[in-house]
């Protein structure tokens, strides 16, 4: 089965299934405890339903450097309920619409750091805020909703380094493996993380990461990182043997004429407000040669990912 067919088949079960089992979720801000004791602060979004099940997949989301919420600014609302960025908030109602429970993750308000990183990250991706994931793993484990070995972790620009630290096989920056029992997320999925040295797992060149369980990136073919990120994920595949069916798959989709936060740009472009995620018939429009746009590269990216995490924790 081609991977178009694949996509609509896995999303078209997954969006009849979720219109039966859960209303729109307009998610609700709450706080948990975080690493090295600060308190971190979240929205969570949960199905409707969510007290007829204490078995429901989840996954956490971690923002991007200019962090969670809508304009950069902490605590912004909408309508009473909070707002985060497009792209984020998207994910976090659609999810629960179609049966997760998802929880997007502030890494900076609790450390007392700026919303806005872009230009030097304050707040360390790659040692404090896989960190972070942890913490929201062990909060969601808490709940008595969750199906523990049913998590995954999805992950945007800084929030996708920190994800790939996470997923990682080994111990961060080193040879030395994981404990089995150390990795909690059942797959891991990522929109264009950066991959260069700064990122440590050696050079791009000479890199030993690689995934523990299955892992996605998306990528702009125009991004100054896809480069590296390429490179990365082709010796895990070659050298650690990565590759469909080993059960730590690590796969790269490159799109043409996308650039570093497409997925952002996309849904400019097209006017999509916070609570739209991309329509079927998008996807289908999409998929036809030619479709080279950034709107078409967060189409695609958005729904493979989703029928990634589907294939992997439904």
């Amino acid at each position: 089965m081609s991977v178009l067919a694949k996509t609509l088949a896995a999303l078209c079960l997954a969006a009849v299934g979720g219109a039966a089992l859960a209303a729109p979720s307009d998610g609700a801000q709450i706080t948990f405890a975080g690493p090295s004791g600060i308190t971190l602060d979240a929205v969570i979004y949960k199905p409707d339903n969510v007290a007829t099940r204490d078995d429901w997949p989840a996954i956490v989301l971690m923002h991007g450097c200019s962090g969670m919420w809508s304009s950069s600014v902490f605590g912004a609302a909408s309508g009473g309920y909070p707002n985060l960025q497009k792209h984020i908030e998207s994910w976090g109602r659609y999810l629960a619409d179609h049966g997760y429970i998802a929880i997007a993750v502030d890494s900076f308000n609790g450390r007392g750091d700026p919303q806005t990183q872009c230009g030097a990250a304050v707040t360390n991706p790659y040692t404090e805020r896989p960190q972070d994931a942890r913490a929201a793993y062990a909060y969601l484990a808490g709940l008595g909703e969750v199906n523990p070995v049913r998590v995954g972790l999805l992950g945007w620009s800084q929030g996708a380094e920190a994800a790939m630290v996470e997923a990682s096989a080994t111990v961060y920056n080193s040879t030395t493996l994981r404990a089995d029992n150390d990795h909690l997320f059942e797959a891991t999925a990522v929109f264009y993380p950066g991959c260069g040295a700064a990122m440590q797992f050696g050079s791009p060149a000479s890199s030993w990461w690689r995934p523990f369980n299955d892992f996605k990136m998306s990528m702009g073919y125009d991004d100054s990182f896809r480069a590296n990120c390429n490179t990365r994920i082709q010796r895990a595949r070659d050298v650690y043997g990565s590759t469909a069916g080993s059960g730590h798959e690590a796969t790269i989709t490159i799109y043409d004429g996308a650039d570093h936060s497409f997925d952002i740009d996309g849904r400019t472009i097209l006017g999509m407000n916070d609570t739209q995620f991309p329509t079927s018939a998008q996807f289908l429009a999409c998929s036809v040669a030619g479709s080279n746009t950034e709107d078409c590269a967060m189409i695609r990216a958005d729904w493979t990912t989703l029928s990634f995490f589907n294939d992997r924790l439904q």
